[in-house]
């Protein structure tokens, strides 16, 4: 999902994280900062309890230092390795699988961050789509670089609408494994592609 407020990120991860709560599914929430007040308060209102659901392990709010990074920089293995170990212990604690969202704003802070991600993003496609893990990656419009959300155009089969209808992506390439050259121009016509497919796909809902 690309978005442009933190009332949309809310709304949408909140549907997402419910939706997997319902299914008996362990839930994941990796923020870009630690003030997850709108997401709190979205949850609420879906008559949650994250408080109860963090107790009890159903629930999970991470930061990118618990996932991705090591000294600052990003690891992919050992984001390979905190995934992994997460889905084994999903299973273990008699979860039907892992469901993770993550805000990626972050990335514009690491070194190479945009190239990496983008890479990792790839990679993920085909060292996952086995396994028992649902993903949603949250870039957010203004505040990424346009090469970066046209590499997430690029990488991702599916995209979700500000109101959580999932739409088949068209710019996705399975064979994307770094960030290939795009105008400006090219990448903002692919969003308001984008925005025009995803209100389609709501209205339909």
């Amino acid at each position: 999902m690309i978005y442009s407020s933190r009332m949309q990120l809310a709304r949408v991860v909140s549907r997402f994280l419910t939706e997997g709560l319902e299914r008996r599914e362990h839930c994941w929430y990796v923020g870009a900062t630690a003030d997850n007040r709108p997401l709190w308060s979205a949850l609420r209102r879906r008559g949650l309890d994250p408080d109860h659901l963090i107790r009890v392990g159903a629930l999970k709010f991470l930061l990118p230092a618990d996932v991705y990074l090591v000294g600052g920089e990003f690891q992919a293995a050992r984001a390979d390795r905190v995934f992994g170990d997460a889905i084994t212990q999903a299973r273990i604690e008699g979860f039907r699988g892992l469901r993770v969202a993550v805000d990626v704003s972050w990335v514009s802070a690491i070194e190479d961050g945009a190239e990496r991600l983008i890479a990792y993003e790839a990679h993920a496609q085909t060292g996952f789509a086995s396994a028992p893990v649902t993903g949603l990656c949250l870039y957010h419009r203004r505040r990424l670089p346009l090469h970066l959300l046209h590499g997430a155009l690029l990488t991702h089969p599916l995209t979700t609408a500000a109101r959580g209808a999932a739409a088949a992506n068209p710019f996705y390439e399975g064979e994307t494994t770094s960030l290939p050259p795009a105008s400006d121009r090219d990448v903002i016509e692919k969003l308001h592609v984008l925005t025009r497919l995803t209100r389609r796909s709501r209205r339909r809902r």
